[in-house]
C-alpha cells in the first residue's frame, strides 16, 4: 500500500501528538480513492482502542486493537482481533505482569523480560505512532523491543507547518 502525501503527513503529525489524544479518524487512500480508515479513541488513562481496515481488490485487514500503556507509553497489555490482509482470523495478545511479558500471535508465542515496547505481528498505523511517541519520551530516545530488538528515533530535520493557531515547527 502506498500512502499518499496527505496521509503520510497526517500519520507523521499523528505520531507526535500527546498521549491524551481525542478521537481521531484518518482515511486510507489508494490511487486517489478512499479505501478504508484508521479510527483511534482514548478509552481511559493510557488506554486506546484502534479500528483499522481497508479494501484492496477484495483483500485488506479489518483489525480492532485495544492497548493499555504505562506512563512512558510502553504497552502493558494489547489485544488485536479481526482479520488480516488475506482475511485470515487474527487473535493476538500481549501482557506484561511484574517483570515478565508474554505474547501470542499467528506468527509466534513467547515470554521475556517486561519493560520493552511490544511490536505486534498484526499492526495498525497507531502502533507505529505509539512507538514514535514512546521513543520521543525515552531519556535517550531508545527502547528495547519485544519480542526482540531495539529502536531509536533521531531528528531528520525540521519542517514548518501552518495550522489554525499559526506556524509550528
Amino acid at each position: 500500500m502506498k500512502l499518499r502525501p496527505l496521509l503520510r503527513a497526517g500519520l507523521s503529525a499523528f505520531a507526535l501528538t500527546s498521549p491524551a489524544l481525542a478521537d481521531t479518524a484518518l482515511t486510507v487512500m489508494m490511487s486517489g480513492t478512499p479505501r478504508g480508515e484508521v479510527v483511534v479513541a482514548d478509552t481511559g488513562p493510557h488506554a486506546r482502542r484502534t479500528v483499522y481496515g481497508f479494501q484492496d481488490r477484495g483483500r485488506g485487514p479489518a483489525l480492532t486493537e485495544t492497548v493499555q500503556n504505562d506512563a512512558r507509553g510502553v504497552p502493558l497489555s494489547l489485544a488485536i482481533d479481526g482479520a488480516d490482509y488475506r482475511k485470515f482470523p487474527i487473535q493476538e495478545r500481549f501482557a506484561a505482569t511484574g517483570a515478565q511479558a508474554a505474547w501470542k500471535s499467528d506468527a509466534d508465542e513467547g515470554r521475556g523480560a517486561a519493560g520493552g515496547f511490544y511490536v505486534p505481528n498484526q499492526s495498525t498505523p497507531e502502533d507505529r505512532a505509539a512507538l514514535a511517541r514512546a521513543l520521543l519520551a525515552a531519556p535517550d530516545h531508545q527502547l528495547d523491543l519485544l519480542p526482540a530488538g531495539c529502536a531509536a528515533i533521531v531528528a531528520a530535520g525540521e519542517q514548518p507547518v501552518t495550522g489554525a493557531a499559526g506556524p509550528v515547527t
